[in-house]
C-alpha cells in the first residue's frame, strides 16, 4: 500500500505542476499496483476490500480530473464511472463525470450527475453548476427545434450594408469605400455553383448582390488588419460581414476534399514547390504572428494549410480566424483552411468563441460564422505527384482529426458527404474527432466522440486510397508534433504553451513534392494581459480551465 500512496502523491504533485501527461502515468502506475494488492486480498476480508475500493475510487477519480485537463473526456467518463462502481457514494466522481459529459455537450447526461452532487451537497456552487447545465440543455434543445422548423440560412436575412461606417471609426480599412449595391433579391446571374448540401440559388443570389461592390482585398489590407489587431483595434462589422459572405461563397464551391498540387523543384509552371501545414491555433493570435515571423506571410509562392481549430480557448479567436480569412480572400492560392471539431456550435458555446463574438460584435455575426464554418472543406490532398516530371512526388492527406471506425472508406465516399451540418456522428465526426492509438485495430475514443485507430488502420487506408501520408492535428504534443505508424502519420499542433499552462512547444511542417516533412518548432509569444477562455466564464466551475 505504501507504493500505491507514493505513486498517487507523485501524480498529485505532477498535476499541480501542470505536468498532466506525467501525472497520468503516475496515476496509472498507482492503479496497477493497487489492482495487484486487491487481487491478493481474501474475499472474506470485507473491511480491507472496502478500504481498497475507496482508495481505488479516489485514484481513478483523480485520474479523471487529470484527463479533463488533457481533453480526454471519454476516458475521464470511464474512470469516473468505474470509480462509482467501487464507491457509489464518492461525490467527486459524480462531479468529474458530469464535467466530462458537459465538456462534449452531453448536457442531459451531465445533468444527471450534477443533480446527485447538488442533492448530496446543496451549496451555492453546486446549485449554480446544475442551473448552468439546465440552461444549456434547454438552449441546445431549442436550437435543434428551430433548425428543424426553420432550416433557412442566416445569409438570407443578413445585410452587411445595413451597418454604416461611423466617422469615429479608427479600425482597419477606414478609407475603404462603402458602396451600397442596387438591391435585386431575385438576381441569379452569377455563375457560382455550390457543392452538395448547400443552397445553389442562395449562393448565386449572394454572389450577384455582393459582387456588385466586391470587397477587393490586397496584401496591404492584410497587413493593415494585422497591425490594427496588434493595437487592439476591431474590424468594423460592415467589412467583417462582407468578408464572411465572400468566404462563404468561395467555400461552398469547394469539394469536401480539395487537391493542392505541389510542383517539384525546377518546375517552370510557376506553382508552389513548398507548402506549410499548421495545426491548431485556438485563438492564440500572437503565436500565429510568430509563425508568420518565422516562415513568412502567406503568398502564392508560400502557401499555408491551417488544419482546423482556429477558434475557442484562446481569447483572440476572432482575430485569428479573420486574419486567415483575409489572406484567403486576398489570394485563394495562398491559404487553405480545414474544418476542425471546434468549428462547431457545441464547442463554440462551451469554449468561448460564441461569447467572444457576442462581446466584440453580436449574435448575428456569430450565426454567420457558424455557417462559414459549416462550409469549410473537410480535408486537403497535397499532391506532389500531380506533375509528370515529379518522379519522386508523393501524396499526403491533411485532415483535422483522423480515420474511421471501419476499413474500406474511400476518398470518393468522403467527397459525397453533406458537410453542411454539425459533426456529431458518422464519417464526418470521425474525420474531425478521431485520434491515433499505439495498439493495432480500433479502440474507444478517449474524447467520447470519434474512434481511436491503430497504425494498421492507417496503413490500410493509405494503401486503399493510393496515399503516402496522413497529416492531422487535434492533439496537443509536448514538442509540437509527433510521428507515428512507421512515419505514415503525423500530428502537428501550432498553439505553444496551450491555454497558457501546458508548457508545450508549437510546430509547423514544410513539405516539398516528396512529402518529406521538415518540422519547425517555436515557443509561445508574449501577449496582452487576458487569460485564456476569458469569454467562457462558466467553465471554471466545472474544472475545465
Amino acid at each position: 500500500m505504501e507504493k500505491v500512496e507514493e505513486l498517487k502523491n507523485m501524480a498529485n504533485s505532477s498535476f499541480k505542476a501542470s505536468h498532466f501527461h506525467e501525472a497520468d502515468d503516475f496515476y496509472t502506475q498507482s492503479i496497477t499496483e493497487l489492482k495487484v494488492l486487491m487481487n491478493s486480498v481474501s474475499s472474506d476480508d470485507v473491511d480491507t476490500i472496502k478500504k481498497l475500493n475507496e482508495t481505488y475510487a479516489i485514484i481513478l477519480s483523480n485520474r479523471a480530473m487529470n484527463r479533463l485537463r488533457l481533453e480526454e473526456y471519454g476516458w475521464a467518463i470511464n474512470d469516473a464511472t468505474e470509480a462509482l462502481e467501487k464507491n457509489p457514494n464518492y461525490i467527486k466522481a459524480y462531479y468529474r463525470r458530469g464535467s466530462a459529459r458537459f465538456a462534449i455537450g452531453k448536457y442531459k447526461d451531465a445533468l444527471g450527475d450534477f443533480k446527485i452532487v447538488a442533492k448530496l451537497i446543496p451549496d451555492k456552487d453546486n446549485t449554480a453548476k446544475l442551473k448552468e447545465c439546465e440552461r444549456l440543455m434547454k438552449q441546445q434543445a431549442f436550437a435543434k427545434a428551430i433548425a428543424e422548423e426553420d432550416p433557412h440560412s442566416v445569409f438570407e436575412s443578413v445585410d452587411a450594408f445595413a451597418y454604416e461606417i461611423e466617422d469615429t471609426y479608427d479600425g482597419p480599412w477606414k478609407n475603404k469605400m462603402m458602396m451600397i449595391p442596387t438591391k435585386n433579391e431575385n438576381s441569379t446571374t452569377s455563375s457560382k455553383h455550390c457543392v452538395f448540401g448547400f443552397d445553389d440559388t442562395l449562393v448565386q443570389q449572394l454572389s450577384a448582390r455582393y459582387e456588385q461592390t466586391d470587397l477587393e482585398i490586397c496584401l496591404e489590407d492584410c497587413m493593415e488588419l494585422i497591425e490594427k489587431y496588434k493595437n487592439s483595434k476591431k474590424l468594423h462589422i460592415h467589412f467583417l460581414l462582407r468578408m464572411l459572405v465572400k468566404a462563404y461563397i468561395q467555400f461552398t464551391c469547394c469539394p469536401n476534399i480539395v487537391t493542392v498540387p505541389i510542383a517539384s523543384d525546377g518546375d517552370s509552371d510557376g506553382g508552389p514547390t513548398e507548402i506549410t501545414v499548421c495545426g491548431d491555433t485556438h485563438g492564440q493570435f500572437y503565436d500565429l504572428m510568430k509563425i508568420f515571423e518565422i516562415n513568412g506571410y502567406p503568398s502564392s509562392k508560400n502557401p499555408y494549410v491551417f488544419n482546423g481549430d482556429f477558434v475557442d480557448r484562446g481569447s483572440w479567436s476572432v482575430e485569428v480566424i479573420v486574419t486567415l480569412l483575409c489572406f484567403k480572400l486576398y489570394d485563394n492560392s495562398c491559404m487553405y483552411l480545414t474544418r476542425g471539431n471546434h468549428e462547431s456550435l457545441n464547442m463554440n458555446k462551451i469554449y468561448g468563441f460564441e461569447g467572444e463574438v457576442k462581446a466584440k460584435y453580436n449574435e448575428t455575426v456569430f450565426n454567420v460564422f457558424l455557417e462559414v464554418f459549416r462550409s469549410l472543406p473537410l480535408a486537403f490532398i497535397l499532391d506532389g505527384a500531380a506533375k509528370s516530371n515529379s518522379k519522386n512526388g508523393k501524396k499526403a492527406l491533411v485532415l483535422h482529426g483522423g480515420l474511421f471506425s471501419k476499413d474500406g472508406v474511400t476518398l470518393s465516399e468522403l467527397q459525397k458527404l453533406n458537410r453542411n451540418q454539425e459533426p456529431d456522428s458518422g464519417l464526418m465526426a470521425e474525420m474531425l474527432w478521431s485520434d491515433p492509438q499505439k495498439e493495432l485495430g480500433w479502440g474507444a475514443s478517449k474524447r467520447g466522440i470519434g474512434v481511436a485507430f491503430g497504425p494498421d488502420v492507417t496503413h490500410r487506408f493509405l494503401e486503399l486510397n493510393s496515399l503516402d501520408l496522413i497529416v492531422r492535428s487535434h492533439e496537443m504534443k509536448d514538442e509540437g508534433y509527433e510521428v507515428e505508424a512507421d512515419g505514415k502519420l503525423i500530428t502537428i499542433f501550432s498553439a505553444p504553451n496551450y491555454c497558457d499552462q501546458m508548457g508545450n512547444k508549437g510546430a509547423f511542417i514544410r513539405f516539398k513534392s516528396d512529402m518529406v516533412p521538415k518540422f519547425i518548432q517555436f515557443s509561445a509569444s508574449p501577449h496582452p494581459e487576458m487569460r485564456p477562455m476569458a469569454y467562457a466564464p462558466n467553465l471554471g466551475m466545472y474544472g475545465l480551465t
